[in-house]
């Protein structure tokens, strides 16, 4: 007949009180907006979002094109007459929106 293993209990050390953290980061960041994303076909990409994640689209913004100076390339990294022809934003619970482009 086998002998039972005895179990041990481990031993923990009493908590030590936590040091005051050091903040780190931009002074005044409070958290995140919103978050942009490019996609192929924004209205697809709401439809994902909204009908699958359970997401609101609440903003349509359109159009939007810098005809002139270098805003496009500086900002967004692209082709300075780029034209984004769809920007839509949506949302889901109290967390950051998104902002979904189409070039």
């Amino acid at each position: 007949m086998a002998k039972a293993k005895a179990k041990s209990r481990a031993t923990v050390a009493p908590k030590k009180p936590m040091a005051p953290r050091k903040k780190k980061g931009m002074p005044g960041m409070r958290g995140v907006d919103h978050i942009g994303l490019t996609v192929p076909d924004v209205d697809q990409a709401v439809e994902f979002f909204v009908n699958v994640l359970g997401f609101e689209e609440f903003y349509n913004l359109g159009t939007f094109s810098h005809p002139k100076g270098t805003w496009m390339r500086d900002y967004l990294g692209v082709h300075p007459r780029a034209k984004i022809t769809n920007m839509r934003m949506i949302r889901c619970g109290a967390g950051p929106n998104i902002e979904l482009f189409e070039y």
